[in-house]
């Protein structure tokens, strides 16, 4: 009885942990708390491992496996519907902590030291690999504010976490480079908004002149499209941290792009009066995003160079 009563309040405690409304954060701490993911399924498999151990009348091995592998992935699967974000990474971080905590449980039960440290040592490389993508994270969301003001080049790979694609794919590319040796490959499927967008590091756009970035345009794709425009529609959309739902309340324009490399030149006071009734926060701009609208047929297109002068 013990063990169920321990159960229960140790899933009311992480249904609470993992489905309650959390405040807006920048990445840094997004990907700090997804750091967590582990440790805390690792915790909580090791407590009631041990305590079934403990109560071999209550829950079976297996029962309560099953369980915990369950609640870790049922909690990651719902939290979209409560706000939270919700993607396989976590989901994985869970799973793997769960093992991890029952690796260091079964450790304790071992009679030989070669038991206990190869027990151990699996449930730390576990948690090591569960953490990968929270410390690349982390560490990407540190290098942004290093090297800005460039906003991107594509030069790590990690950049790319920066970034949210949207009826398209982003993936880096060693063609049509403007700056270093990789570009950003843009390839846009059809649809209304195709596009991406690049989360910004949270960094004062005072005291810089302009936004300047590259864009080479590949109309092989859509040979027929480039037949009857020379010109792709390009928008260009700058949120700060808000109100930005309305496009009166951010910076937009329409850029023109020709067949081959296009630079473009945004002018930061152009930017920060974009908005109709209110001025863009430059200690606060939060997005980048560009994207063609109605595209009809696929396009691609390489960005890189995205920075500030």
């Amino acid at each position: 009885m013990k063990i169920q009563r321990s159960f229960f309040f140790g899933c009311v405690l992480a249904i609470f942990l993992m489905l309650c409304p959390m405040p807006e954060l920048n990445r840094f701490l997004r990907y700090g708390m997804d750091l967590l993911h582990a440790p805390f399924f690792a915790l909580l498999a090791f407590f009631f491992d041990q305590k079934r151990r403990k109560h071999p009348q209550g829950i079976s091995g297996p029962v309560l496996w099953t369980l915990l592998l369950l609640l870790g992935l049922l909690l990651e699967s719902v939290q979209m519907w409560f706000g939270r974000d919700s993607n396989w990474h976590d989901g994985l971080s869970n799973v793997l902590g769960i093992f991890a905590g029952l690796f260091i449980s079964s450790a304790q039960c071992s009679t030989t030291t070669v038991g206990k440290l190869s027990r151990h040592l699996i449930a730390l490389c576990l948690i090591a690999v569960a953490s990968f993508h929270g410390a690349r994270g982390v560490w990407d969301a540190l290098e942004a504010r290093r090297v800005f003001p460039q906003l991107a080049n594509f030069e790590s790979s990690s950049e790319l976490l920066r970034w949210k694609a949207r009826e398209a794919k982003l993936t880096r590319s060693r063609e049509h480079t403007i700056e270093g040796d990789f570009s950003g490959r843009l390839a846009l499927g059809p649809g209304r908004y195709p596009g991406a967008s690049l989360e910004l590091p949270q960094m004062t756009w005072r005291g810089k002149d302009s936004l300047m970035f590259g864009v080479t345009w590949n109309p092989d794709l859509s040979q027929r499209q480039a037949d009857v425009s020379p010109t792709l529609r390009l928008h260009l959309k700058l949120e700060d941290r808000g109100p930005s739902e309305l496009s009166a309340d951010r910076f937009e324009t329409t850029l023109l792009v020709r067949p081959g490399k296009n630079k473009f030149r945004v002018p930061i006071e152009d930017i920060r009066h974009g908005p109709i009734q209110r001025t863009l926060d430059l200690n606060e701009m939060v997005l980048f995003s560009i994207f063609v609208t109605n595209l009809e047929e696929s396009a691609l297109l390489f960005l890189d160079d995205i920075r500030l002068e």
